[in-house]
């Protein structure tokens, strides 16, 4: 399925903004494989209860035509900071795509000038997640209860 206009162009991803109409129709493709499925139904439900305007939203990742991941900005900043999360399609892994999602959400965040830091959150244990917020240059600050890990890793990425 086509669909959506890319938004930016992150090291040869595309990444679509995941705007609720283009998500709807995307749910409609009974070939849509269930990671997309599921990712585009928690996205809908999470911009529902957020209401976070653009940029702050979810974009999913295409590269040569074939949606591979998706990432987003959890909510819009909140006292100077904003969260992102991304994931990779099955059958993706290891190749990259969740860094370039992640680089290119850092990028977009830090053009914001009310933004001073970057956070995330982890499984608390060492991964491939922790190993592309390091290779950020995220240090981890702590521990937190998050609503979908449960007991995870803090990590932050102050504005240079």
């Amino acid at each position: 399925m086509e669909g959506g206009n890319p938004k930016a162009n992150a090291a040869g991803l595309d990444l679509v903004p995941a705007e609720p109409g283009f998500l709807k129709k995307l749910l409609e493709n009974p070939a849509l494989v269930p990671f997309l499925r599921q990712a585009a139904e928690a996205t809908l439900t999470h911009q529902a209860a957020t209401r976070a305007p653009a940029p702050w939203t979810g974009y999913l990742a295409r590269r040569s035509g074939e949606w591979v991941g998706i990432c987003a900005f959890v909510d819009r900043p909140k006292d100077g900071e904003v969260e992102i999360a991304y994931g990779t399609a099955p059958g993706h892994e290891g190749l990259g795509i969740a860094s370039e999602m992640a680089g290119w959400l850092i990028a977009r965040a830090f053009q914001a000038s009310d933004v001073e830091a970057v956070t995330a959150n982890t499984a608390p244990e060492h991964n491939a997640s922790t190993r592309i917020l390091e290779k950020h240059g995220f240090i981890r600050d702590g521990v937190i209860q998050d609503a979908e890990i449960g007991e995870a890793w803090h990590w932050k990425k102050r504005r240079e």
